[in-house]
């Protein structure tokens, strides 16, 4: 994976300066935009078969420096589902709630600039940052009564590539869609803790050492933007 960005990175160099020479006029903008998202799991193989796509919103600020070049930032929220939440087995229930993901990730954004298409500017971009991740609550059915797991959030690094089309359709307001693909490696050793309430109501907070599981995942979005 870092290969390929490293990889993304020289390319977008070398073909910026010589699109760059082709622009005599630019003026620096900011973009603010809203998008809509849909994601595809990919691997690891836990992360695969126990979650199926799942939804989500980002804001993002994008600011164009140049006719090719931009840096951006993008905060989200995903709301992970588990394929089966409601499990039952023999006289226990099991239910578990979605779960919630906060990717923030920076980076920058290459655009190509089509002489006959003026409205249009395709763009390819790399970012990096950290994935927060609030599992959701499992709560445990007997004949006994209920009880109550939860965990709180933890944090691991991941990178991304993506490519996308930015449509202008007003003085100052954009259409944008694309894809990304997401990585989020690996954290060993990392402390998760939380709180478990039994049948009874009486709470107890755990706190213990685990490793967490890299995984990828990819994702298709859309929104609107306004130009500053």
């Amino acid at each position: 994976m870092k290969k390929i960005l490293i990889a993304m990175l020289l390319v977008f160099a070398v073909t910026g300066i010589s699109n760059a020479q082709n622009h005599t006029s630019f003026k620096p903008s900011l973009q603010v935009i809203a998008r809509g998202s849909y994601s595809v799991p990919l691997s690891h193989q836990d992360f695969k078969d126990n979650v199926s796509g799942f939804p989500g919103a980002q804001i993002e600020l994008a600011y164009d420096f140049s006719p090719c070049w931009g840096v951006y930032g993008n905060l989200s929220a995903d709301f992970i589902s588990a394929k089966n939440s409601t499990l039952t087995t023999g006289g226990t229930t099991t239910t578990q709630k979605t779960a919630m993901q906060f990717p923030v990730f920076i980076g920058p954004r290459y655009y190509i600039n089509m002489k006959n298409a003026h409205l249009w500017k395709i763009y390819a971009d790399v970012g990096a940052g950290l994935y927060g991740t609030k599992p959701g609550d499992i709560t445990t059915t007997t004949s006994l009564g209920t009880s109550t797991t939860t965990q709180d959030a933890n944090s691991q690094f991941g990178f991304n590539a993506g490519a996308g089309a930015n449509v202008v359709v007003g003085s100052r307001m954009i259409v944008t869609f694309g894809a990304k693909y997401h990585f989020v490696m690996k954290s060993s050793d990392a402390l998760v803790s939380g709180t478990t309430t039994d049948v009874n109501g009486v709470s107890s907070s755990y706190s213990i050492s685990k490793d967490l599981s890299e995984y990828s995942y990819l994702q298709f979005n859309a929104g609107v933007g306004f130009r500053f």
